[in-house]
């Protein structure tokens, strides 16, 4: 077994503040990386000038899981807020799971549909007829009005609607991919 002492061992008291605070000012540096990982001079992981993470080097589609909770049968009164962004992005793809198994069901059933509050018009729809196996991510389909701008309204929310009796949905996660955009 390698020995995996570490080559410096930082520890961080109480109210001491950061161990690593970067600063990059104004100017012509402020758009690099603030912090960068090599291996063989090939980036691995970056942190860029917006504070978000690059896992991978150039990379630039990232995603956020957001963990919903339970949908009841009746979700008509449900606070529909799932992410807020703090810069420009386009969606580029949406997948939702369960944390149990859905039988498929073409007469009770709810659809989703993910909306962007910069236009308040709908991104991607989902109705949940199909089977759907125990944590597996089913994307919601074709993206729409996939663009959402900074600022106050920069967040997408949902909109579920039953038909017939609906059902619910068990441990409701969504997996958002995305740009930054511009």
């Amino acid at each position: 077994m390698a020995d995996e002492t570490p080559v410096m061992n930082i520890v961080n008291p109480p109210g001491t503040g950061p161990i690593i605070r970067v600063d990059q000012g104004a100017g012509a540096g402020a758009a690099i990386d603030s912090m960068l990982f090599e291996t063989g001079s090939a980036e691995k992981f970056s942190i860029d000038s917006s504070g978000l993470l690059d896992p991978g080097g150039g990379d630039p589609k990232r995603a956020v899981v957001v963990n919903y909770g339970d949908l009841p049968t009746d979700p008509d009164a449900l606070e529909p807020f799932i992410y807020r962004w703090e810069k420009a992005v386009t969606i580029t793809n949406i997948f939702v799971a369960l944390d149990t198994t859905l039988a498929a069901d073409g007469v009770d059933f709810v659809t989703l549909a993910m909306t962007n509050k910069t236009s308040d018009a709908t991104i991607a729809t989902l109705s949940m007829t199909v089977g759907l196996a125990q944590n597996v991510w089913l994307t919601m389909g074709a993206i729409g009005n996939a663009s959402i701008v900074a600022g106050a309204d920069s967040y997408c929310y949902l909109l579920p609607a039953k038909t017939a009796s609906g059902f619910a949905l068990s441990g409701l996660s969504f997996r958002i991919e995305y740009t930054l955009a511009g």
